[in-house]
């Protein structure tokens, strides 16, 4: 299930776990010694050369070999993920590639209740989605 913990404890179990989605209020508590992979530019490289149509069909893909030759790594950039024309969950595809995998984001949102939000609920962009149910998910908070 997804938990909320303190820096503290990521530091202390980070290294034990071996797999999952680790999402952090601040950018610069990520551990410096991921690779970092800029998401909104490797994706879009990659979908600018396919079909309108078919984009929405090829983003698991796209996410799945822009991070496969890493066992961990630091995501920036996601927001894209929330691009309407995708038509995708973007935390459940981030949430697919954390088999045997670790991934770390900054959340381009807030973190209010148990939930994750981006954007204003009057943007067609708009994102909320309460992260408790889901396995392998940690919210960093100070």
């Amino acid at each position: 299930m997804g938990a909320q913990i303190t820096r503290h404890e990521f530091r202390r179990i980070f290294a034990d776990i071996q797999q999952g989605l680790f999402i952090f209020q601040s950018e610069r508590r990520i551990p410096k010694d991921l690779p970092v992979l800029h998401t909104g530019q490797l994706v879009s490289d990659r979908l600018c050369a396919m079909r309108a149509e078919d984009r929405r069909y090829q983003i698991d893909g796209v996410l799945r070999n822009i991070i496969a030759d890493h066992a961990a790594v630091h995501m920036t950039h996601i927001e894209v993920l929330f691009a309407p024309t995708l038509g995708i969950d973007a935390l459940g595809a981030l949430l697919s590639l954390c088999r045997n995998k670790k991934i770390c984001l900054s959340w381009p949102g807030i973190v209010q209740d148990g939930r994750l939000i981006y954007g204003e609920p009057s943007q067609p962009d708009y994102y909320s989605t309460d992260f408790s149910g889901m396995m392998d998910t940690y919210v960093i908070t100070e």
